[in-house]
């Protein structure tokens, strides 16, 4: 069995259009070769059961839909602490559509399973409405999107790597 490096949860809603984007780059990347040691986790609207999924990952990726003011398919890397820093009722730069991630990963800090490093991608959606599959914009943007994904992966894994 390789060594566990890098788990990334696919979170989102399927039924609501590019809600489900991070789903559908779990779905994209499975598709893929991808290194050793990495995990690819649906979580769908489980945020919390996704993230049992990734206990002893050094790092955890989130990919999910959030709100930028950018074009579809924009990537936004934050952390949770970069999130909590700017205020639950402050206007934030970047926000998760319901903040799924925030309240799942602090549970797991009460509970006293933190994850090591985690890293939030956030995909600007371009309709969030009652629909299955994803908006002709975020579609088009998907190739870039997955791209950004595994480079994340990549630099994390390699990152594992030096600090062996």
């Amino acid at each position: 069995m390789p060594e566990r490096r890098v788990a990334v949860l696919g979170l989102g809603n399927v039924l609501m259009g590019d809600d489900g984007v991070g789903v559908e780059v779990i779905r994209r990347l499975e598709e893929e070769a991808l290194p050793a040691g990495v995990k690819l986790v649906d979580g769908g609207t489980a945020a919390q059961e996704a993230l049992y999924e990734a206990e002893g990952y050094p790092t955890v990726l989130i990919v999910d839909a959030a709100h930028g003011g950018g074009p579809p398919g924009a990537v936004y890397r934050v952390t949770p602490g970069q999130l909590r820093a700017q205020g639950a009722g402050a206007e934030t730069a970047v926000s998760l559509h319901q903040l799924s991630a925030l309240p799942a990963l602090a549970l797991e800090e009460l509970a006293g399973r933190p994850p090591g490093r985690v890293v939030i991608l956030g995909v600007e959606p371009g309709a969030i409405a009652c629909r299955v599959g994803l908006s002709d914009a975020l579609e088009a943007a998907m190739p870039a999107v997955v791209r950004a994904v595994r480079d994340e992966i990549e630099t994390e894994t390699e990152a594992l790597e030096d600090n062996r």
